[in-house]
């Protein structure tokens, strides 16, 4: 529930234009800057919409192309922090950053906006504080009071300079926290928040509603007994027309937009669980995308199309920076050098997943296998590296990426591996770690020879 302090967006379509900041950050001279934008809060996924590196003072300047500046959300990263930025296309902003802080950042803009960003900010803080201000009422479950009068006073205090898209965040906001605490029952968060209501893709908290109160239904209803046949028509024989009909019939669906999207954000949600077979999920989604009544949700079907795409055999790996022992930069994919790779995300927490690097290093040296081994660390800190390499000798790469990337790559648990080819593009995608035979399919795919 609680956000960043700056989680802005977009309201609404408009017509297209560059937006442009110029920065000022004292505290990062000389220092790579990039802009990154989603598109929507169902993917969510962030891309690189502009970067450049800040003057030897500090100062920067930013454009985002016309093209891409219809994002829902934006967020600055400089050095490895990071801030979330509301922009509005057309505009110029001056940033400045007076601290190593990047939450600090300060914005002015040079136009006029609908929206009053400082409003925004002031709820932001005002909810953050409420939480923690009564977070034992919460745990002894007699909260409904303090929400009550808490919301009152939101509705008074913002009434003489809310704007539509302030208000639908309170609302959202409130409501999501009611239907999470209890206070209000599934059944009647549909009537009262989505019944009768559009569907606001493009508002972070209205979406992040919705996800939270359907989430694991879909899931639910399908693996009833008494709903085999949708179970059949959303996972084992993908059916559209069918499995939307009979989703249109349930109480809990109010309407046709509703069941669009609860479609696409309820198997996306099941996906993650690493349970679906992905070709049937996309055959899903592509009898999907020519039937939604909304062209904002054909353009998330679309990416979510795409996005389960991304790791198939024959797909290019997707860029990832890593850190080193001594925090050196590593661009992993950036040179071809003829060797197979194999890919091993792991986590420190976990005893076997270390122990599944250290067999890929073991079988790599003892065998001398020309194959690149590129083990990623997600909990690492720059001393365990050390400490890794120092116990254990690991062949190949090993580093801490700097951005997360288990939404990129979908893992799943303490350890996940991918093969590529000498191309950098995926052969096994996942692939079977060492204990489970991935070794043998290194040896297989890779076509080494032994002791070559």
């Amino acid at each position: 529930m609680m956000r960043l302090f700056f989680a802005f967006l977009m309201l609404g379509s408009m017509q297209a234009q560059e937006i442009k900041i110029i920065g000022e950050a004292p505290f990062f001279p000389s220092t790579r800057i990039e802009l990154l934008g989603m598109e929507d809060w169902v993917v969510a996924e962030p891309k690189l919409l502009a970067a450049t590196s800040t003057t030897s003072t500090g100062h920067f300047d930013l454009t985002v192309p016309a093209g891409l500046s219809n994002q829902v959300a934006y967020r600055l990263k400089i050095g490895r922090d990071k801030t979330a930025l509301h922009l509005e296309a057309g505009k110029t902003y001056r940033l400045i950053l007076p601290s190593r802080n990047a939450g600090s950042v300060g914005m002015t803009q040079d136009n006029d906006t609908t929206l009053n960003w400082f409003s925004i900010s002031r709820f932001e803080l005002a909810y953050s504080e409420f939480l923690n201000r009564h977070y034992d009422v919460f745990m002894r479950r007699q909260h409904k009071p303090v929400v009550d009068s808490f919301e009152l006073a939101l509705a008074k205090d913002t009434a003489l300079y809310a704007t539509p898209f302030l208000k639908a965040m309170i609302k959202y906001r409130m409501a999501d926290l009611r239907v999470t605490t209890r206070l209000m029952s599934e059944k009647t968060a549909v009537r009262t928040y989505i019944f009768n209501y559009p569907v606001l893709y493009s508002h972070p908290d209205y979406m992040d509603f919705f996800k939270n109160l359907y989430r694991g239904m879909l899931q639910k209803w399908a693996t009833l007994p008494t709903e085999a046949k949708l179970y059949e028509w959303l996972v084992e024989k993908p059916n559209y027309d069918s499995a939307f009909h009979r989703i249109m019939e349930l109480e809990m669906v109010p309407g046709r937009e509703a069941a669009e999207l609860l479609i696409v954000t309820g198997m996306l949600d099941w996906q993650r669980d690493k349970i679906l077979d992905e070709a049937k999920l996309i055959a899903l989604f592509q009898q999907a995308w020519p039937k939604q009544i909304d062209p904002i949700l054909q353009r998330i079907t679309q990416q979510a199309i795409d996005h389960l795409q991304r790791l198939k055999p024959g797909q290019q790996v997707p860029d990832i920076i890593l850190k080193d022992e001594l925090g050196q930069r590593i661009e992993p994919f950036g040179k071809k050098n003829g060797l197979h790779d194999y890919l091993i995300f792991f986590s420190l927490k976990s005893p076997e997943a270390v122990a599944e690097v250290k067999a890929a290093s073991d079988f790599i040296a003892r065998e001398k296998r020309k194959i690149n081994l590129i083990s990623i660390c997600l909990d690492c800190q720059y001393t365990d590296l050390h400490n890794l390499k120092k116990q254990y000798n690991l062949q190949g790469v090993l580093g801490i990426p700097t951005e997360d990337p288990s939404y990129i790559f979908k893992l799943g648990g303490f350890v996940d591996a991918f093969l590529l080819n000498e191309d950098h593009r995926f052969v096994l995608s996942p692939a079977s770690t060492p204990s489970t035979g991935g070794l043998l399919q290194i040896q297989k795919v890779a076509g080494v020879e032994r002791n070559r």
